[in-house]
């Protein structure tokens, strides 16, 4: 063994017994042996005290790096449920902004105010015994079975009658407006409406639809006020409702 290894297996504690007494009995009678030992000890708790300092270093790296690895996945779970949330809110968003849409043109477009105010003439359909089914017979059975366009093209085709009659007039219009030929229909409800018959309060109201039908809305609010205007007119009433529905807040979503 030689002179370094016997000195740092006595530092460290790996010899015992007759040969650590031998050993300190040499370093009794040796001051350079027991300088060497005495230099190896300082040294070696330098170096282990470099060693735990370094070790240490690390460690407090590591739980640096341990940190704000936690931190970035934290930051990064917290954006990614941010984007979720902001996602579910924009689709909540986009659904009710379509129901509105969707409520708005099904209540209040032009087509549905229409469709809800309109209040079609009761003209019979049905024939009396013995009589012929002439034109006339034909024209009202459509008009009555709800079939206009039929009804139209019987009374334009038809000769056998008095263009002027008012029964035909009526249901010539009034064919023209649910059929959706919203031109012919003010042309028949402007003749009608300025009639001296019963059917004036009637063709009145129907030609503000029609007005409404065509897109002619301030036409259409004219005609109504001036209804609105007249106490005890038969559609007094509805002209108010209607009135009251083209300046709802809703007919912005519907885009007319």
């Amino acid at each position: 063994m030689d002179y370094y290894t016997r000195i740092e297996d006595y530092v460290n504690g790996r010899i015992s017994g007759e040969h650590l007494v031998a050993f300190e009995k040499a370093m009794e009678g040796d001051s350079e042996l027991e300088r060497a030992v005495r230099l190896f000890q300082s040294t070696s708790t330098m170096y282990d005290g470099l060693l735990e300092s370094e070790l240490r270093r690390q460690i407090v790296k590591i739980d640096l790096s341990s940190t704000v690895s936690e931190k970035r996945k934290e930051k990064n779970i917290r954006n990614l449920n941010i984007k979720r949330v902001l996602a579910i809110a924009a689709t909540i968003l986009i659904l009710l902004t379509a129901l509105c849409v969707w409520y708005a043109r099904s209540n209040y477009s032009d087509v549905a105010l229409v469709s809800r105010y309109l209040d079609m003439p009761n003209i019979s359909g049905t024939r009396d015994a013995g009589e012929d089914i002439n034109e006339l017979t034909q024209a009202r059975m459509a008009y009555a079975s709800g079939d206009y366009q039929q009804c139209i093209a019987i009374i334009t085709a038809g000769q056998s009658w008095d263009p002027g009659s008012p029964d035909v007039r009526q249901m010539l219009a009034y064919s023209y407006l649910a059929s959706g030929d919203h031109g012919n229909a003010i042309a028949e409800l402007s003749s009608l409406s300025g009639s001296g018959n019963g059917r004036k309060e009637r063709a009145e109201f129907h030609l503000a639809l029609a007005y409404l039908q065509s897109g002619g809305h301030e036409k259409a609010v004219e005609v109504l006020t001036n209804i609105i205007g007249s106490n005890g007119h038969a559609y007094r009433e509805e002209s108010i409702m209607l009135a009251a529905n083209l300046q709802s807040k809703w007919r912005v979503l519907t885009f007319e």
